[in-house]
């Protein structure tokens, strides 16, 4: 339910195929993407099939996650897995479990 509070996100993960937290990062994005709240598309990039699109977006390192949309333009990068944290990153709304353990 988005309550028609947030944008669709556009996200770009460059990740290195044979690199063991791409697939990591790829599953825990797409997770992202289906929970309740969270609208919006991921292209993942392979930085070894398509070394021009690494190096137009300046990627140093991978994973690297961009959120293209809403602007301004957000980089995460590495550790892609916890949840919280790269919604926080993104500027979403925390899950409610993470809200129900808050004593603030």
């Amino acid at each position: 339910m988005r309550g028609g509070c947030l944008e669709p996100l556009r996200l770009s993960l460059y990740v290195a195929d044979a690199h063991p937290p791409g697939p990591r990062a790829i599953r825990a994005l797409r997770s992202l993407l289906d929970s309740d709240g969270v609208e919006g598309t991921l292209e993942v990039i392979d930085i070894l099939e398509m070394p021009e699109r690494a190096e137009e977006a300046r990627i140093l390192a991978v994973p690297a996650l961009i959120r293209e949309e809403p602007s301004p333009s957000v980089r995460v990068i590495g550790d892609l897995t916890d949840e919280s944290v790269v919604r926080r990153a993104l500027g979403l709304p925390p899950l409610d479990r993470e809200t129900r353990g808050a004593s603030s």
